[in-house]
């Protein structure tokens, strides 16, 4: 149902299984655990292909082979299992009997032709299509449909008959324009995945904590498309009840209150949070929360400002966090924490912003010998950088970004043995290619963007 070619990324297609119901429960293995297991048995008999893999070499995004596409169309027709309209059948009315529809490319409204009676899936990739018409029929008619993913369309709002489909299970609004839900969503007692990633949702409406089999939420408001200042994603507000939906995995962006980080580890199966707007005095209940999440691998911390402490003197965080995101000041105390005193933590992925360091942090991160990526924004206020022989033997990218004091990198030979990318941004002060880069043997991507002027020169010789 993608687009040839179509970078598919391995979340959401997983999400798109367990919402049509293709996924059983296997023992204590989560629903997407097992899949993810099916997701690598289809790469491994090459019915799938690896686009694209994380540092720590988990997929990330997949494509399907043309050929196994046209054959896959080929059958899901034949088995009235899908209709894909791409503009080629333009002539053609849908299949009426098609219990999913993809909309690829369309030039004129052919929801009309769509019995909503039999619709289990609708996804659209055409932007410029309209939905009045099929807006209009989704109170007039019986519903069983499990998948609405209207992403990247200007829409601003969603009819209130939305709350009529009760055998929605994943609702997609990504990219769009919708700022608030409808009341009739709390109706909705089997939605599993809400998506409004980059759309412009202020608050939730009231009675969305009825939601109970929610598994991922994903809320998300882009404020500076550049990504250079602190405030450049904003979080929606908490809504009453939100530490009864036990069944949560995924929360972002949420913003944090008293109440909520106290509550917060009633959510025991939460696998990925994302938390802005975190003042100094609610550290302690917050880490005291997470320390319940025994799954968690993702977390994102905020500070509420950028002069705002992220107090982290003290903090344990679970053992199974794997990418660990923090943007805000830290005190030089923070690396002597019983978190990164843990030579056996399996952080593989750090990012530290605007923590306004003045010691250099590197000999303190080196102790976190599983790092596969790490970046240092805003992080750091003196001078010298510098990697020892033996640190960071697993680190596969390196990204340095607005650290206006420094002037000198220092790369001994053995540090850094595995590193594959390398970015620079905004290292005014940096004159010259870091010493000891011939050493950087495996090293493949680089890029380098507003450095001092005479680095430019230097790097055209490189």
């Amino acid at each position: 149902m993608f687009p040839e070619d179509y970078l598919i990324h391995r979340k959401r297609l997983i999400r798109l299984w367990i919402a049509e119901g293709f996924i059983e429960q296997k023992g204590a293995c989560s629903l997407e655990d097992t899949a993810e297991s099916y997701l690598r048995e289809l790469i491994r008999r090459s019915m799938l292909h690896v686009a694209e893999r994380n540092s720590f070499g988990r997929v990330r995004c997949i494509r399907m082979h043309d050929l196994v596409r046209e054959l896959a169309i080929f059958q899901s027709k034949r088995e009235g299992f899908s209709t894909t309209y791409d503009g080629n059948n333009e002539g053609m009315l849908v299949e009426s009997y098609s219990r999913r529809v993809a909309v690829l490319q369309c030039s004129k409204d052919i929801l009309s032709t769509i019995d909503p009676s039999r619709l289990r899936t609708f996804i659209t990739f055409d932007t410029s299509m309209t939905l009045s018409l099929w807006y209009s029929s989704i109170s007039s008619k019986p519903k069983y449909l499990a998948v609405l993913d209207l992403s990247g369309l200007p829409i601003e709002t969603i009819p209130n008959s939305i709350g009529e489909l009760f055998n929605l299970r994943l609702l997609c609004l990504d990219d769009t324009k919708v700022k608030e839900l409808p009341k009739s969503i709390a109706k909705l007692q089997n939605l599993q995945a809400l998506s409004l990633e980059q759309a412009e949702l202020v608050k939730f409406p009231q009675g969305f904590s009825n939601l109970k089999k929610l598994r991922h939420l994903m809320v998300s408001r882009l404020r500076d498309a550049t990504n250079n200042s602190f405030r450049c994603w904003e979080a929606v507000e908490p809504f009453k009840g939100l530490w009864s939906l036990v069944e949560l995995q995924t929360l972002f962006a949420i913003t944090a209150s008293e109440v909520l980080v106290a509550k917060l580890g009633n959510l025991s199966q939460l696998r990925s949070l994302t938390i802005y707007d975190v003042r100094s005095n609610f550290c302690a209940q917050l880490f005291g929360s997470l320390s319940k999440m025994c799954q968690l691998s993702r977390l994102m911390i905020r500070a509420c400002n950028e002069d705002e402490a992220l107090q982290l003197d003290d903090s344990t965080f679970p053992n199974s966090l794997q990418t660990l995101t923090l943007y805000g000041r830290l005190s030089e105390g923070t690396f002597m924490s019983p978190f990164f005193l843990n030579r056996e933590n399996g952080l593989l992925r750090l990012r530290l912003g605007y923590s306004h360091l003045s010691e250099n942090p590197v000999p303190h991160l080196s102790e976190l010998s599983n790092l596969t990526e790490l970046s240092l924004i805003k992080a750091y206020t003196g001078q010298e950088l510098y990697f020892q022989a033996g640190w960071f033997l697993n680190l596969k990218d390196l990204y340095l970004k607005d650290l206006p004091h420094v002037n000198q990198i220092h790369i001994q030979e053995g540090a850094l043995a595995s590193l594959k990318r390398m970015g620079m941004v905004g290292l005014l002060e940096l004159r010259h290619v870091p010493v000891g880069f011939i050493y950087l043997k495996s090293l493949k991507t680089t890029f380098f963007h507003n450095m001092h002027p005479d680095f430019k020169s230097i790097q055209k010789e490189m």
